[in-house]
Order: structure tokens, then C-alpha cells, then sequence
């Protein structure tokens, strides 16, 4: 019997290693961000806590996003991440 590999990314938000399903992927393909829950877009791209938007305030306050995409996040890219984070906590 083989093991398959699990492959794992860290939160750039609490930095902590987790499995890469269990996590949000945040995608720079062009101009915007994306949200990308197949996680196969190219480009750059960060992951996130998936239930937890503490780990995107956080990631926020240190500027961890914009480092690893190397670029600045508009407020309009901002209200995007936490529109999602609502709309998990809702049960969407």
C-alpha cells in the first residue's frame, strides 16, 4: 500500500502549517485578486485560514498579502476576502 503525499502550505495570517485543502487560496493572476477554491488558477498566490477571518486581519496588519503577491491590495480586494469570510460564517 503506497501513502499518498499531503501537501502542505502555511497560513500567511497565523503562519501555521496546515494541509493545503484545509486552507483558502488567494490568486494574483492579473490586476485583481481572486479567490481561488480549486486552487489551480496560475500565478501568484497566498493561502489563508479558510474559517477564520482573524488570519486575513491579521495577514492585513502585517502586510504579509502584499509581500508574498507582490502587490498592494485595494479596499476593493479587501471587502472581496471579508465578503467571503461573511458569507462561510452565514453558512454559505
Amino acid at each position: 500500500m503506497t501513502m499518498k503525499n499531503i501537501k502542505l502550505r502555511t497560513c500567511v495570517g497565523c503562519r501555521k502549517i496546515k494541509e493545503k485543502t484545509s486552507l483558502l487560496r488567494i490568486a494574483k493572476p492579473e490586476t485583481h485578486l481572486i479567490i481561488d477554491e480549486d486552487q489551480k488558477l496560475p500565478g501568484r498566490g497566498v493561502y489563508l485560514c479558510k474559517e477564520k477571518l482573524t488570519c486575513f486581519e491579521e495577514a492585513l496588519k502585517r502586510k504579509a498579502i502584499e509581500r508574498s503577491l507582490k502587490k498592494e491590495i485595494s479596499e476593493e480586494d479587501k471587502e472581496l476576502i471579508r465578503n467571503f469570510y461573511q458569507g462561510r460564517k452565514n453558512g454559505n
